[in-house]
């Protein structure tokens, strides 16, 4: 996104060759810097700001929601933890009774 907003960039890049005549290595190094300075549009970088912050807000309810789950899990399992380990019980009978 920051990309479309035409900011000012600096690219820089380096080319070495080397040249060889039999007897002389002959290395040649072009250095080439560019830098474009775009026009900066005040309305676009705060679009893109808002859009972050948007996004920031979505994924952190998101963590709450997902902490706050395995808060609950945790919990449930840790009440529950007899009744996980022996399911019938201490004596090995099964605690449910029925009518019939």
């Amino acid at each position: 996104a920051m990309d479309k907003l035409q900011l000012t960039s600096e690219n820089s890049s380096e080319t070495k060759k080397e040249e060889n005549d039999g007897n002389e290595t002959k290395t040649t190094v072009t250095k080439e810097t560019k830098v474009s300075s775009g026009k900066q549009e005040f309305h676009r970088v705060q679009a893109v700001y808002a859009v972050d912050t948007q996004y920031y807000a979505h994924a952190r309810q998101a963590l709450r929601a997902v902490r706050s789950a395995y808060i609950a899990n945790l919990d449930f399992i840790l009440k529950n933890c007899d009744k996980i380990e022996a399911p019938k019980g201490n004596s090995g009978v099964s605690n449910f009774s029925s009518m019939y």
